[in-house]
C-alpha cells in the first residue's frame, strides 16, 4: 500500500513537470521551441510534443528538419 501511494505520488509529480514543461513550449514561438526540442532526449521531446495542442505541435515539427520532424511523428503516432 505504501509503496503504490510513493508510486502514485511520484507519477502525479512526473505529470506536473510535464505539464510545466509543456507550458513552457506553449509560450515559445515555434521555432525557438523547435530548436530546444531537438536538444532533449528523444522520450521526453515526445511526451512533451504529446502534451500539446495538435496545431502547436504542428508548428514547432514545421520548423525542424524533415528527417526529425519525421522521427517524432512516427514516435507520437506510437504512443
Amino acid at each position: 500500500e505504501a509503496d503504490y501511494q510513493a508510486l502514485n505520488t511520484e507519477e502525479q509529480s512526473r505529470e506536473q513537470r510535464l505539464e510545466k514543461i509543456a507550458n513552457i513550449y506553449r509560450r515559445m514561438e515555434p521555432e525557438s521551441a523547435a530548436a530546444v526540442i531537438q536538444e532533449l532526449e528523444n522520450n521526453l521531446a515526445v511526451e512533451v510534443l504529446s502534451r500539446l495542442k495538435d496545431q502547436q505541435a504542428a508548428l514547432i515539427l514545421e520548423s525542424m528538419p524533415q528527417q526529425e520532424a519525421a522521427q517524432f511523428i512516427s514516435q507520437l503516432g506510437l504512443e
